[in-house]
């Protein structure tokens, strides 16, 4: 499908203490005719709440913000990430997103190469 419309699409719900939600907009699995080896998450990180600190054996991934404040620590490097900034993860390398303030921290992530739909889910069961 090549129009989605975003806030209608289910989500991932991944639990505490990494609260966000993950949806899988466009991916290998589900668009193989449009994407091919590239997969592109929205990421919700809900106020206060981070990622797990985390890599990617084979892809690199960029992260760019649409809206909130918060950090993109990338090995001992920590950045500040507002809206319209953009923050990449080269593969290997440790990495992990905070929002820090009131308000969620809405992100478009790109994966190259795909990861797949399965990491979304297996992200939701603390893997």
């Amino acid at each position: 499908m090549t129009l989605k419309k975003v806030q209608e699409m289910p989500g991932v719900e991944i639990p505490a203490p990494h609260a966000r939600i993950l949806k899988t907009v466009y991916s290998p699995e589900q668009d193989p005719d449009l994407v091919g080896d590239l997969t592109f998450f929205r990421c919700d990180i809900y106020p206060h709440s981070c990622s797990d600190v985390h890599s990617h054996e084979v892809s690199g991934e960029i992260m760019y913000v649409i809206s909130g404040h918060g950090e993109g620590v990338l090995g001992d490097v920590v950045y500040q990430l507002e809206p319209d900034s953009a923050f990449y993860a080269p593969p290997g390398v440790p990495h992990q997103t905070r929002a820090t303030t009131d308000e969620p921290l809405r992100m478009v992530t790109l994966f190259s190469p795909a990861v797949g739909t399965a990491y979304a889910k297996a992200k939701a069961e603390g893997k």
